[in-house]
């Protein structure tokens, strides 16, 4: 998935969003329910990514998956559960891994951003995916 597609998923949420408080949605409505500086998300819709702390925000304010955001994995939204169509073990695996490091770490009140660092030390482990595979292969 790309980001413009990434995007419209959260526009349509932040627009279910702004309509559910009587607001118009828009672009510059939704640099201001993110609290954002004005024009940041006009240049997202045109393909930009938005930095780190911009995502943490999206997740915060509309419910996304922090992995979703970062990694383009797992499910949108936080109380969706994963699914693994069309995906390789490997894949799975690492999702499965992500959904549950998120799960365990909100279960103990883990901020959000907490939470994202946590998934992103994970993915650069040596240990995640490939290498937890092969450990567990060779302990078979």
């Amino acid at each position: 998935m790309q980001w413009a597609e990434q995007f419209e998923i959260i526009k349509e949420r932040a627009w279910e969003f702004l309509a559910k408080r009587k607001k118009t949605p828009s672009l510059a409505q939704l640099d201001e329910l993110l609290e954002i500086t004005r024009g940041k998300s006009r240049a997202w819709d045109k393909g930009q990514r938005p930095s780190a702390d911009d995502l943490e925000k999206i997740a915060r304010v509309l419910g996304f998956a922090p992995s979703w955001l970062l990694l383009r994995e797992g499910p949108p939204f936080t109380n969706e559960q994963p699914r693994a169509q069309g995906k390789n073990h490997l894949e799975t695996e690492l999702g499965k891994q992500l959904a549950e490091i998120e799960a365990a770490l909100r279960r103990v009140g883990a901020s959000d951003a907490e939470i994202r660092d946590a998934l992103i030390l994970h993915i650069s482990s040596p240990h995640s995916s490939s290498a937890g595979e092969q450990n567990r292969a060779k302990q078979a």
